[in-house]
């Protein structure tokens, strides 16, 4: 033991010496690096060590060593790895942009929302931040898909190290909040069912609205209460924490935006501010971003009521006719030629009535036509 120690003491010095800090190794007690507005501390959390290093995907390696080292802000909060294997330096890191794909951070977005995001400070914590940290590492890797499912990527699953940790029992309590986390991301239950998190996806899933210009989503979570709706070309007709309709102007898409109202009360922190550094680790520093998803309805396509008087002495024009339907009543007359057009009428049945007819002409019956959407 005291060996180890005395291990420990000579690599902190040429650690500091030469700037750098491998992710997992034998390292110092702690280390720092200052960043804009952000400060990186390095810890060991002892005994979490793997006995062998795995490369999980081209470049990325979880690598052998004494200690897995966790990393934290000044204020002791998580921050995650984004480059397994890589060193950290001693310089100054500033946020970055471009770093993750959409679907890299898409994915970790869901990670973040049910796996640890607090402040690792105690053997518990530590557990849950490695165990945390591995899922971030499978995303990273590419050997988890859309719906999280575990996928093969030519190289060694990261869950293998679970039968190289140093310790049998340390592996056993990290794999247990591993297992736990997994299930959540898996079952999604804070996700929003019906709707999208990407504006572009909704719509080119845009639902058909009803006859009445209605469409009432269903999310199987009961999230709703969390969000709050704005609908540009429609209004919120009914909203439940389970249910939501939309009311859509006709021949109008309406454009549905749901907000999560409780980011900060829910303790989420789900946004990821990139912190990187020429030659350096990139990290994720975590903190509350309101999610946002969105859905669109399409509206009542209308149509146009056409009619033609006919009579057999020719006189058709300005023959007035009352047009009657749902919520709908006008008084039209017909022009030189005999003809009628309203157009932007609502699909469904009309009835014309032909009004003032001559005491020369048997008075017709009213009539029933049908306007059909778009014609």
């Amino acid at each position: 033991m005291k060996k180890k120690k005395c291990l420990s003491y000579v690599k902190q010095l040429v650690l500091i010496l030469t700037a750098m800090l491998t992710l997992i190794s034998a390292v110092p007690l702690q280390f720092t690096a200052t960043a804009a507005n952000h400060t990186v501390i390095m810890t060991d959390a002892d005994g979490y060590g793997l006995t062998r290093s795995i490369e999980i995907a081209d470049g990325k390696k979880m690598l052998s060593g004494d200690h897995w080292c966790i990393i934290t802000d000044s204020s002791g909060n998580g921050l995650y790895c984004l480059e397994p294997g890589k060193s950290i330096t001693t310089s100054n890191y500033s946020s970055i942009s471009n770093f993750l794909s959409e679907q890299d951070q898409a994915l970790l977005g869901r990670v973040f929302l049910y796996a640890f995001t607090g402040k690792p400070n105690s053997t518990t914590t530590y557990q849950q931040y490695i165990a945390t940290q591995m899922l971030v590492w499978e995303v990273l890797a590419g050997q988890r898909d859309d719906n999280f499912n575990q996928v093969k990527n030519g190289y060694t699953p990261v869950k293998d190290a679970f039968g190289s940790f140093q310790s049998t029992a340390a592996s056993n309590a990290v794999k247990t909040y591993y297992d736990q986390y997994e299930a959540n991301i898996k079952s999604h239950k804070k996700n929003i069912t019906f709707a999208y998190r990407e504006e572009r996806i909704a719509q080119n899933n845009v639902k058909p609205c009803n006859a009445d210009g209605t469409y009432t989503f269903t999310d199987k979570n009961s999230q709703l209460g969390n969000f709050d709706i704005t609908v540009t070309n429609g209004k919120v007709v009914t909203k439940t924490n389970s249910q939501l309709t939309i009311s859509a102007e006709p021949n109008k898409t309406a454009e549905i935006s749901l907000v999560q109202n409780n980011a900060n009360a829910s303790g989420e922190r789900t946004g990821m501010l990139i912190l990187g550094a020429s030659g350096s680790q990139t990290v994720t520093a975590l903190q509350a971003d309101p999610r946002e998803y969105y859905a669109a309805v399409k509206g009542v396509e209308n149509g146009t009521l056409k009619l033609r008087k006919t009579a057999p002495d020719g006189e058709v024009a300005n023959v007035s006719f009352r047009i009657t339907g749902d919520s709908f009543s006008k008084t039209v007359k017909t022009d030189s030629k005999g003809y009628i057009s309203i157009p932007e009428l609502k699909p469904g049945a009309y009835t014309v009535e032909e009004l003032n007819v001559p005491s020369k002409y048997n008075t017709p019956g009213k009539k029933t036509v049908t306007v059909t959407a778009g014609e």
